[in-house]
């Protein structure tokens, strides 16, 4: 799928998709993911002129990648909170859009079409806005985080796992994680502390081996490493945090409403259940505010120290 969008772009040529299993919201997406030795690049390539979802092919396929789609449709409501909590404390561009369109088949999901469907839509509202913002925050940073550690370990000593399998996971984390900042903070205000910039500047290099000056330089904009950058962000957090939180959580799943949610569909929960490493996926949620430009729920429990009160 990837690979195919890269090579029509690179070639020109108009390409339709197959979708041969409910897997993932990549199908309608202008975005491939792909690898270039050691580094895993997200490039901008150009969506397909048709897609086709033969259900009798899908139905046929196993389970585990049904569920892998269910898993990466699911984590609407942390991405969501992750991309306003942006919006309201640096006034990251936010649309409101994708979010009723992928909320609107989130009751659908007990049939085939239901969540093409649904995994549609999610590739369809990256491609508009131009971004993998409306389907990927801190849940998919946690899930990349992991993929990094998991590089040490050889090939053949790994157990294979799905993306959607990996989003599950990490959005049952971000779930909890955000529920202890709203709890935490239900009449308070967060308070951010000050960040070393060598110390900053030395996680991203750890969690991104290969990373360009440009990505460095974007990751570490986001953490306030002088006194005036950690003023401003804590005046900036007072002013806005009671209002965000309110916002946020009206259209916010729960862990407990995850919970369910999981059940129905019998999605992995714990680490253990893909074959995770516990101890690595708790490294992997402390690694992950370093993987990226996006400032998310990971980022303020990080700058707030509430990050290290979070246990698996």
């Amino acid at each position: 799928n990837d690979l195919c969008k890269y090579a029509a772009l690179a070639k020109n040529r108009p390409y339709a998709i197959f979708a041969s299993a409910p897997s993932m919201n990549g199908y309608a997406s202008v975005t491939s993911s792909l690898s270039e030795g050691n580094k895993k690049l997200s490039l901008t390539t150009k969506a397909p002129d048709a897609i086709f979802c033969d259900l009798d092919i899908a139905h046929s396929a196993p389970e585990r990648l049904k569920i892998a789609g269910i898993g990466d449709t699911l984590c609407r409501s942390t991405v969501q909170a992750d991309w306003l909590l942006s919006y309201f404390l640096l006034n990251t561009p936010f649309s409101e859009e994708p979010f009723k369109l992928a909320s609107a088949y989130e009751d659908n999901l007990g049939d085939i079409g239901g969540i093409y469907q649904a995994l549609m839509i999610g590739g369809i509202n990256m491609s508009l806005c131009k971004s993998s913002a409306p389907a990927s925050q801190g849940e998919h940073m946690i899930v990349h985080a992991y993929e990094k550690l998991e590089k040490d370990i050889p090939i053949k000593k790994r157990k294979p796992w799905l993306h959607g399998e990996g989003v599950a996971i990490a959005t049952l984390a971000m779930a909890r994680i955000q529920a202890l900042m709203f709890e935490k903070y239900h009449t308070l205000i967060p308070t951010i502390t000050l960040q070393s910039a060598e110390k900053i500047s030395a996680a991203i290099t750890a969690a991104n081996p290969e990373v360009t000056p440009e990505t460095q330089a974007a990751i570490l904009a986001k953490f306030p490493t002088s006194q005036e950058q950690l003023r401003k962000l804590n005046i900036r957090l007072g002013q806005i945090w009671q209002t965000a939180r309110t916002e946020i959580m009206k259209n916010w799943f729960s862990p407990a409403e995850y919970d369910a949610l999981f059940n129905r569909h019998a999605l992995p929960k714990k680490p253990a259940d893909i074959g995770w490493d516990t101890k690595r996926y708790a490294q992997a949620i402390h690694l992950a505010p370093y993987t990226r430009e996006r400032f998310t729920f990971l980022d303020l429990a990080l700058l707030t120290g509430d990050l290290d009160n979070y246990t698996l």
